[in-house]
């Protein structure tokens, strides 16, 4: 039991062993560097390679760490009650045990904190300090809580696992047992989507791990700092955790628990040794990557994968240039024929028609509306798949990466601006004949669009907006895309080349044309009023005619 009273600002630690003699007080605590484990060790033919806790004889006076005064009250069957006092190295006092509280056989230590180390009374903090360092035991312990004078009580099991568990081979791990290890590390009551058992072996470093893929987004990862998600274990022993990151970012759902060598400790078996961690975190990254690979090849897994942890993935594209196009194929996509389920990209270029060379996108804000644009149909036509994209890190990503296997990735809105990408009539001839027009309807237009162009590739409607977004406010640019085969662009030109000072009439259609387009592109309408009172004058019109 651990008793934490708030009140007295002490910090008491109870068993119900064995207890002490008072010569056994005198001899193991009252001397400094006198170890009872290396006396234990003596008295048996231990292996040479057995490494026990305990053999500098200096543990019990680390407790003035925390502590400016200790006492031990103790119990043996053969004895009275003794306690034992200090307040430094040099002195102390043993008196028999005169307090009303009656003591039973074991021993109880009672460390009265100093200031800076109070926080340690919290529950949270001892199950936090129990849980680096008491893991592997394998009886429950008991915190009990006095908040004040009146000895207000909270109390709290804490459970432990097993040591078996914790010692064996993890070669040996049942899958039961695998969950069981999960579930107590994690504090995490949901199953995980994947465990793999890992080796690595070469003349430097040599371990194997555990790594977990959980279901659902643990409680862990949004701690966001340090080792939290990875545990090193060390003959059934966790090693402290450290605040420098060991694996990137965007891997903190994973959970690993590593079984280190002693070789990989430092002398007093506390830590790994320095240089090695960055070498077991980069391992690590290379086999987790491995297990994702794995999770992509079942549709089942990796929907569930996907739908977690799709935004991790996304800041990994972005944030690890070496493994990016690790994580490109683990990113998920709507497209034009699959827009429902999300597929991989390796999906969408196993689907690719045999002549189709580049991988095409279009990004927009609605996914909804996205499929019905109008810049869409030269490539239904040709039956190419198109990926599907909402603003924002997606569209960042597209525009960073450029290239998948060796195939370009093709904004939907830059080829259709751009007469270079997909071949057409000679464009200076065309232009001769519209510039004209286009002209005039940037004039009607003015500060709505950013540019007018003729456009390139087959478009069933008379015009069409094509967007693109600029700097970190996402500021929508408007092109208006002009399809000079269609018979209403025709008649519009016509009608402006003939009238040296265009009047309202043609002006009403262009802004009719482009209200038409910015609707049928799901973009938002400046002004919804002129547009309801064209389309009345129009309706009015044809009712009189």
């Amino acid at each position: 039991m651990i008793v934490s009273n708030f009140s007295e600002k002490t910090l008491t630690i109870i068993d119900n062993g064995i207890g002490m003699t008072k010569e056994n007080i005198v001899k193991y605590i009252g001397v400094v560097a006198c170890s009872g484990t290396k006396e234990f060790k003596s008295q048996f033919p231990l292996d040479s390679d057995i490494f026990l806790f305990g053999e500098s004889g200096t543990g019990f006076y680390t407790a003035f760490k925390v502590a400016d005064k200790i006492q031990v009250i103790t119990k043996h069957k053969d004895d009275d009650a003794y306690m034992f006092e200090c307040t430094n190295l040099n002195s102390y006092t043993l008196r028999p045990y005169d307090g009303e509280e009656e003591i039973g056989r074991g021993t109880r230590v009672i460390l009265h904190l100093i200031p800076s180390k109070r926080s340690l009374l919290a529950p949270f903090m001892l199950a936090e300090s129990l849980d680096s360092h008491f893991f592997h035991i394998d009886y429950p312990i008991l915190i009990e809580t006095l908040w004040n004078d009146d000895n207000d009580k909270m109390i709290q099991h804490l459970k432990y696992m097993k040591t078996h568990v914790w010692s064996s081979d993890f070669d040996t791990l049942t899958e039961k047992e695998c969950n069981k290890l999960y579930e107590e590390i994690s504090m995490d009551q949901n199953s995980h989507i994947l465990v793999r058992h890992i080796k690595y072996d070469d003349a430097s470093i040599s371990f194997d791990a555990l790594i977990y893929v959980p279901k659902k987004n643990p409680h862990f990862c949004t701690w966001n700092i340090g080792e939290y998600n990875v545990h090193f274990i060390w003959r059934g022993l966790k090693i402290p955790k450290r605040k420098e990151r060991l694996l990137p970012p965007y891997m903190d759902f994973v959970l690993v628990v590593v079984n280190v060598d002693t070789a990989l400790l430092n002398a007093n078996r506390t830590d790994l040794q320095g240089h090695l961690r960055q070498k077991i975190g980069e391992v690590l990254t290379d086999k987790i990557l491995c297990v994702f690979s794995e999770i992509a090849q079942d549709p089942e897994m990796f929907d569930s994968f996907h739908r977690q942890y799709y935004k991790n993935i996304e800041y990994g594209v972005l944030s690890d240039p070496k493994n990016c196009q690790k994580l490109l194929r683990l990113m998920g996509f709507y497209t034009l024929k699959n827009p429902g389920k999300a597929i991989q990209m390796r999906g969408y270029v196993d689907q690719m028609e045999p002549d189709q060379k580049e991988i095409y996108y279009l990004v927009e804000d609605d996914l909804k509306l996205i499929s019905n644009s109008p810049l869409l149909e030269h490539l239904r036509k040709r039956d190419y798949d198109v990926i599907l994209i909402e603003g924002g890190i997606r569209q960042e990503i597209f525009g960073m990466i450029k290239s998948y296997e060796n195939m370009e990735l093709m904004d939907v809105n830059k080829v259709t601006q751009d007469p270079e990408n997909i071949p057409a009539e000679d464009y200076s001839k065309i232009w001769g004949e519209y510039w004209f027009m286009c002209e005039k309807i940037k004039e009607v237009l003015g500060d709505k669009i950013v540019d007018l162009k003729i456009s390139h590739v087959p478009l069933d409607v008379p015009c069409c907006i094509s967007t693109t977004k600029e700097g970190a406010d996402g500021i929508v640019n408007k092109t208006l895309m002009v399809n000079h085969k269609d018979p209403i662009i025709n008649c519009l030109k016509e009608l402006i080349n003939k009238m040296e000072n265009p009047d309202i009439f043609w002006k009403n259609i262009v802004t009719l044309l482009y209200s038409t387009a910015v609707i049928r592109s799901g973009n938002i309408l400046e002004n919804c009023r002129v547009l309801s009172k064209l389309m009345f004058k129009l309706v009015n019109k044809y009712l009189e005619d």
